[in-house]
């Protein structure tokens, strides 16, 4: 499922989705999860889509060009995984061989474990939160994982 290793052990929640999305509605989702649900805000031509696990994992994907909520199509994601250490696992995955690496301004950590890896993970210190960006093209995932644009819902 794309999990990261270390996620913690959670009380099951209600499944959600996969559903259309407003920021509200995502708002809620973040209030009911007790800990921040990453996004790239609203963008121009695509719908939200949500989908929360029973672990408690949260996945934004933004369906461009007429695509169906629910449909098994490549979309930029991401992905909220809650779990603690983030920080300190990713750190480790940073090591590995062929892993780059680079903090944002904001004090995350970026790491791709590839040039052309589709995912890019993020995490920040003292965020018990691991974050997802995945899209079909590498460099748009990077370039969403670095972007002031990604933050917790607001």
């Amino acid at each position: 499922d794309g999990s990261p290793a270390g996620q913690a052990d959670r009380a099951p929640v209600s499944q959600i989705g996969p559903v259309a999305a407003t920021r509200s509605e995502l708002l809620e989702i973040q209030q009911e999860a007790g800990h921040p649900v990453y996004w790239l805000g609203e963008r121009e031509g695509t719908e939200v889509e949500l989908t929360r696990t029973t672990e408690g994992n949260v996945y934004v994907r933004y369906l461009e060009g007429g695509a169906d909520i629910g449909e098994r199509v490549p979309a930029l994601t991401v992905s909220t995984y809650p779990f603690a250490g983030a920080l300190n696992a990713l750190e480790e995955v940073a090591e590995r061989p062929g892993s780059t690496s680079e903090r944002r301004d904001d004090g995350g950590l970026v790491v791709r474990a590839g040039e052309s890896a589709t995912s890019v993970y993020v995490a920040w210190p003292d965020e018990d939160a691991q974050v997802e960006i995945f899209d079909a093209d590498p460099e748009e995932a990077l370039e969403a994982a670095t972007s002031d644009e990604l933050g917790p819902i607001e």
